[in-house]
C-alpha cells in the first residue's frame, strides 16, 4: 500500500490512463445539495486565497491487465465523477463565452477529461454502465438521459458558472487546489475487500447486498467484473426487485440452516462461502441466480402452471415472506425431480392452512422464524434418500409442533373462529378470510381486494355498531351483551355495495330494500336473505356455518405417516414451552451453533458468549445478591468459571438455567429470540 498527498488534478493528468468505476460500485448518487457544497468550496478559496482544500481519499488498484493501464477506483467515485463534471461544464462554458478569462478549453480536455492520443477509449473517467452512458453522452453531444444524476450536475456546475463572477482562470485554479489523499493498493499484498469495508463503516451504510456483491467481483479483473456483473449480479438483482439483502438472507437461511440478522447478512455470506468445498466465484453466482429464479416465481407468484400460480397467490396474499426459505428448497427439488407439481400445490396448500389457522387462533408469529428455518433440515433427515413420503412428512412435522409452533386443530381453530374480532384484523388477514369464504366453491369469483380498494364493496355490520331503540328491542333484553360480544365477529359480518344506505336501519329493512341481502348475489348474504330475524341465535348461527365452511377451506392436514423415530426440534427460549425432561443437542446463539451434551453446557456457553460481548455485565450478577454468580467459586454448589474471578452456578434444572439465561440477556438488551436450542429425539433422552 502507497499512500500519498496529491492535488486531484495531478491524478487527472495521468497520461493515458483510464479510471474505472468498477460495476460493483453504487451508482453516482451525489446530489445538488453535494454539489452545492463543492461549489461552495470552490468560492471560499478565491475568496480567502485558500493554498488548498482537503476533499477525502481516492483508494485505487493499478491494473495493467491485457496492457491497458487502469486505476480501478475502490473509493472515491463520487468526488471523482463530480470534479469531472465541473471540468467538462468548465470546457463548454468557455467555449460557448459564457464566462470570461483566459483557460484555453482545450487544455482543459487534454489535460483532465480525454486521453488525445488513445483511439480505443479516449474519455478518462469510466463510471459504470448506466452512469457512464450519460456521461458519454455529454462528451458527445447526443441526446441526454435526463433522469441520471450524471446530467443533473452537470447541468449544475453549467448554471453556476454563467451566473458567477468568478473567471474561468479562478474557477480553474481552485480545483487545482483540491487535494486527496491517493492510497493506491498493491492486489498481492493487500486485501481491497477489508479496506473498502473498513472504509465503509462510517458515513452512508452500504447495504449488505452491495458489501456481498463487492466481496464476489472485488478481486476479478475489470474484464471478468463487468462480464460476471451484466451475467449474473445484475439479473439476480431483477430477479429480486433489488431487494436483494433479503433474498440472500432466504438463501443463506435454507443453506445454513440458521436465520441470520438483518443486519449480519453480509458476515454470514461469508461464513458460508469459507464452507464451501468450491469456493469458485462464477458456480457460486450461478447458485445465487438460479435460486434468485425461484425467489421471483416465489414472491411475485409467477408460475406456467395455473395450479402453482394459484396457491401462491393465495399464500403470498397473507403478506408473510417468512416461509421463503424453506419454499426454495421446495422449488429446488422440485427443479430436480424429486417432486411433482401436484405435490408443490398440496405442500402450498399445507402451508396456507398452517399459516392462517395460527393467524386466526391469535398464535404467536415470532416461532414461525424459527420452523421454516429447519422444516426443511428435519424433512431432508426423515426423508432420507426416499422422496416418497415427502409431503406427509411435512405435514407430520406441522401437526407434530407443540405450544407456539403448533398447528391449531379444528376445534381451536373454530372456536376463536366464531368470536374473534375479525372486523379489526390486519387487513391482509382479513381480506383473506373473506374473500376465500366467498369464492370457495363459487364459479362466480369475486375480486374482493378490487372492489373494496375501488369502494364499490365495504365489510358491512348486520347488527349496527350503533344501536337504535327498534335494534335493541329485536335483540331483548341481553342486547348490551349480544351488541359486545357478537358486533364484529364473523357471524355478523358481511359483504355489501350500499352499506351507507344500509346504515343501522332494521334487520328486515336491510334485507328487502333496493339492493339489500335479497337480491344480493354474495354467497355471504345467501343465509341473510332467508332470515325473519336478525339476534344472537342468528348470529352463532350463520358463525357456525361460515366456520364450517373455513374448515373446508383452511382443512387440519393429518398423516399417518409415523418416522422410526421423533425429530430433534428447535425450541427458542422465548417460547413458553417447558423444558423439563428434554436432552439438548445444540445451543445456537445468533448465527452460532454449539454442540452441547448437558444443560449445565448450555448455560456455560451462553455465559461464556456473553462474556466476550461485555464481561462487565456478568460481574455485576457477580457483585449483586444473585445467587447464580459468585466472584468466589466455592459459594456455589457446582461451579463453572467464566473467567477469573467470575463463575456462574451449574447444578441446576433446565427451567432454572433457562430462566438464568433470560434475565443476563434482559440485562444485555438482547431479545430471547436470539436464542434457540435444538432438542434431541425422545428415544435419546436419559
Amino acid at each position: 500500500m502507497n499512500a500519498s498527498s496529491r492535488r486531484i488534478t495531478q491524478f487527472l493528468s495521468n497520461v493515458d490512463f483510464q479510471f474505472i468505476i468498477p460495476v460493483y460500485q453504487r451508482n453516482y448518487d451525489w446530489s445538488n445539495e453535494n454539489c452545492e457544497q463543492l461549489w461552495e468550496d470552490i468560492e471560499n478559496i478565491i475568496t480567502i486565497n485558500k493554498e488548498t482544500h482537503f476533499m477525502g481519499a481516492l483508494v485505487t488498484i493499478y491494473n495493467s491487465d491485457g496492457g491497458d493501464k487502469e486505476y480501478v477506483i475502490i473509493d472515491g467515485q463520487q468526488r471523482l465523477t463530480t470534479i469531472s463534471l465541473l471540468l467538462l461544464a468548465l470546457h463548454n462554458s468557455i467555449k460557448e463565452n459564457v464566462i470570461s478569462g483566459d483557460v484555453n478549453p482545450q487544455q482543459i480536455m487534454d489535460q483532465y477529461l480525454l486521453n488525445p492520443y488513445n483511439d480505443k477509449r479516449r474519455i478518462k473517467l469510466k463510471p459504470i454502465e448506466k452512469d457512464n452512458k450519460a456521461f458519454e453522452a455529454l462528451f458527445e453531444n447526443k441526446k441526454i438521459i435526463s433522469e441520471s444524476n450524471v446530467v443533473r450536475n452537470y447541468e449544475f456546475f453549467k448554471r453556476k458558472i454563467s451566473s458567477t463572477k468568478m473567471t474561468s482562470d479562478q474557477v480553474l485554479d481552485a480545483v487545482t487546489r483540491f487535494l486527496v489523499v491517493e492510497i493506491e493498493l498493491k492486489g498481492s499484498d493487500d486485501n481491497p475487500q477489508l479496506i473498502f469495508e473498513s472504509i465503509n463503516s462510517t458515513g452512508v451504510s452500504l447495504s449488505d447486498a452491495d458489501l456481498v456483491r463487492n466481496f464476489v467481483l472485488m478481486n476479478l479483473n475489470s474484464k471478468t467484473q463487468e462480464e460476471y456483473y451484466k451475467k449474473y449480479w445484475h439479473p439476480i438483482e431483477n430477479n429480486t426487485e433489488f431487494a436483494v439483502s433479503g433474498f440472500l438472507r432466504d438463501y443463506l437461511t435454507f443453506k445454513e440452516r440458521i436465520t441470520p440478522n438483518t443486519n449480519k447478512v453480509y458476515r454470514a455470506f461469508k461464513k458460508h462461502l469459507q464452507k464451501l468445498e468450491d469456493p469458485n466465484v462464477e458456480v457460486l453466482l450461478k447458485d445465487l441466480l438460479r435460486f434468485s429464479e425461484f425467489y421471483n416465481q416465489i414472491a411475485n407468484s409467477k408460475s406456467d402452471d395455473h395450479g402453482v400460480k394459484v396457491q401462491l397467490d393465495r399464500l403470498n396474499s397473507l403478506d408473510m415472506m417468512v416461509f421463503y426459505p424453506f419454499l426454495l428448497e421446495v422449488w429446488n427439488d422440485w427443479k430436480n425431480n424429486l417432486i411433482n407439481k401436484d405435490q408443490v400445490i398440496e405442500i402450498l396448500k399445507i402451508l396456507e392452512s398452517y399459516i392462517f389457522r395460527r393467524a386466526m387462533s391469535d398464535v404467536p408469529t415470532n416461532a414461525l422464524n424459527k420452523i421454516f428455518m429447519v422444516l426443511g433440515k428435519d424433512l431432508k433427515k426423515l426423508m432420507g434418500e426416499n422422496s416418497e413420503n415427502y409431503v406427509e412428512i411435512i405435514k407430520y412435522l406441522l401437526v407434530d409442533k407443540k405450544a407456539s409452533q403448533r398447528y391449531p386443530t379444528d376445534e381451536e381453530f373454530s372456536e376463536r373462529l366464531k368470536l374473534r374480532d375479525v372486523y379489526n384484523l390486519r387487513s391482509k388477514t382479513k381480506l383473506h378470510l373473506l374473500q376465500n369464504l366467498e369464492n370457495f366453491e363459487n364459479n362466480e369469483k369475486v375480486d374482493l381486494k378490487k372492489l373494496l380498494d375501488e369502494g364499490k364493496i365495504t365489510i358491512e355490520h348486520v347488527m349496527p355498531q350503533t344501536l337504535t331503540t327498534a335494534w335493541q328491542n329485536l335483540l331483548g333484553e341481553n342486547f348490551l351483551h349480544t351488541h359486545e360480544r357478537y358486533l364484529n365477529t364473523i357471524g355478523n359480518l358481511t359483504l355489501t355495495g350500499y352499506n351507507s344506505k344500509m346504515s343501522n336501519k332494521p334487520f328486515i329493512e336491510k334485507r328487502d330494500m333496493e339492493n339489500g341481502f335479497k337480491s344480493s348475489r354474495l354467497l355471504m348474504n345467501r343465509y341473510l336473505a332467508e332470515q325473519e330475524i336478525w339476534n344472537e341465535e342468528k348470529i352463532v348461527e350463520r358463525a357456525n356455518f361460515l366456520v364450517q365452511r373455513a374448515l373446508r377451506i383452511w382443512p387440519h392436514y393429518n398423516t399417518n405417516y409415523q418416522p422410526q423415530k421423533d425429530t430433534s426440534r428447535l425450541i427458542s427460549i422465548a417460547e413458553d414451552h417447558d423444558f423439563t425432561g428434554e436432552k439438548p443437542e445444540s445451543i445456537i446463539i445468533e448465527d452460532k451453533e454449539f454442540k452441547v451434551i448437558s444443560w449445565r453446557d448450555v448455560i456455560q456457553i451462553v455465559m461464556d458468549y456473553l462474556y466476550n460481548i461485555d464481561s462487565d455485565v456478568l460481574y455485576h450478577f457477580a457483585n449483586s445478591d444473585d445467587t447464580a454468580f459468585s466472584k468466589d467459586e466455592s459459594k456455589l454448589t457446582k461451579a463453572a468459571k467464566i473467567a477469573d474471578g467470575l463463575y456462574v452456578e451449574i447444578h441446576l434444572s433446565s427451567r432454572s438455567i433457562i430462566n438464568i439465561i433470560k434475565k443476563v440477556l434482559a440485562k444485555y438488551h438482547l431479545d430471547e429470540e436470539s436464542i434457540s436450542i435444538y432438542l434431541k429425539d425422545a428415544s435419546e433422552k436419559e
